[in-house]
Parts: structure tokens; sequence; C-alpha cells
């Protein structure tokens, strides 16, 4: 049986240092209704990913709205972040919640890869309205980079060159 969901793009506003930024999601309302409540489910891609990538988890959950949120400078998300750590995807989703979710609704979150940890990081300030986590390949702690690895992530994430190796 195929599900069908109607699908709309959606932008939660940040306070980035003196300036509002968007961040893009897309909201999936499946097209039938029961009476019961179901969370919503919440989907954090992994870092360099769009919205696109989790719409596959879109086509199980029979009844459930799914959201997707597309990661700081990417998709239709602004570019003009000064950080884009974990933490702060984690933020971003704290707002969406906060901004598009009823208190008395539960979430479900899955997060892929530096989704992951933002999906800890929310659950953990939110602990009342999240019913769960999903962790797919995710990394959700802090370790010491090898020698000059911290450097390169930096140069490959600038404004200089970042662009060329995460288009969206």
């Amino acid at each position: 049986m195929s599900v069908t969901f109607s699908k709309v793009q959606g932008y939660v506003t940040i306070r980035d240092g003196n300036k509002d930024r968007r961040v893009s999601f897309q909201s999936l309302q499946p097209a039938f209704t029961g009476t019961a409540v179901l969370p919503v489910i919440i989907c954090i891609p992994s870092l360099g990913d769009l919205c696109e990538e989790c719409e596959c988890y879109a086509r199980e959950p029979r009844g459930h709205r799914v959201m997707i949120v597309d990661h700081r400078g990417l998709g239709e998300s602004d570019v003009e972040f000064t950080s884009y750590a974990a933490h702060y995807c984690g933020s971003d989703v704290v707002a969406l919640i906060k901004q598009e979710i009823p208190l008395n609704q539960k979430v479900v979150i899955i997060g892929n890869s530096m989704g992951g940890a933002a999906a800890v990081w929310v659950a953990s300030e939110l602990p009342r309205q999240v019913d769960g986590i999903v962790l797919l390949d995710a990394f959700v702690r802090d370790h010491p980079f090898p020698f000059g690895m911290q450097t390169l992530l930096s140069f490959l994430c600038s404004d200089f060159i970042g662009p060329m190796f995460w288009p969206s």
C-alpha cells in the first residue's frame, strides 16, 4: 500500500549573533489521519546532505507527520551562519519543535551521522517532549582529532573552499 503525503516547505528563524537567519525544513503530512495522536518524526540528515536524503523515512510511518531539517548552509537554509557545529544544528531543531509542534505532542528524532549528535542534544534539551531517538551511524561524543585533522576540516568547511565540497 502506498502512502501519499502533502509536502510543505517551511522555515524557522534563528537568531545568529545580531542577525536573523532561516533554517529550512520540509513537513510531510499523511493524506489520512487517525484518531490517535502519533509522535511527529523529525529527521536530521548527515552533514552535507539535504532533506531529500531522509524522504525515504516518510514512506513507512503510516499516520505520522514527518519533518526533515536542512542543515545550516544547505538546501534552502541560509548560508551566512557563524557556526555549523552539531549542537547548533540541535538548537535549530529545538527552535523548530518549539515553533511548529504543540507542547503536548511527542516527537521521535532520527539522526544520521552528525544529525545523530544533534538528535542527542535535542533529547537532552527537551526530555519531556522527545519520546525517542534513532541514531544511524552517529557520532555523539567529542574526542581529540589526529594531528592536523581539525585544521583540515576547518579548511574544507571554510567559506573559501567549502562550497566546492558541500554544494546545495
